[in-house]
């Protein structure tokens, strides 16, 4: 077969080592800012949706909860509708009219405290 008579390994210098955790360590710290940012962004929209719920109606938050935050993942719209006495196209409807609703109060409310409107992507 084959005979393995010995191995060199040649280490990185000194001087490349320490590079190379400074260069790591201001990668690290690049990540940390990327990662606190997303979570300030998560934070923000977050507050939106509680302020959002706290707009709505006891029953529109009550059916809200059902069909959209504690969904299954085998939930259907169709299921939800049966469980509420709706049809599936009844659900998006009043999802979408309840939503609506509610963010017509909301950007009143913004404009009558003389409050702007950001208009952001996604």
């Amino acid at each position: 077969m084959y005979e393995l008579s010995g191995i060199s390994y040649d280490g990185i210098p000194q001087k490349n080592r320490k590079q190379n955790q400074e260069s790591r360590l201001i990668q690290l710290i690049t990540d940390k800012e990327k990662i606190e940012e997303r979570l300030r962004f998560i934070q923000s929209k977050e507050d939106f949706v509680k302020e959002m719920m706290d707009i709505m109606s006891e029953n529109d938050q009550e059916f809200i909860m059902k069909s959209l935050i504690y969904r299954s993942a085998y939930d259907t719209n169709d299921s939800i509708g049966m469980k509420s006495s709706i049809t599936e196209s009844g659900v998006r409807y009043k999802i979408n009219t309840i939503i609506s609703r509610t963010f017509e109060e909301y950007l009143t409310k913004e404009t009558k405290k003389g409050g702007k409107v950001e208009q952001t992507a996604g």
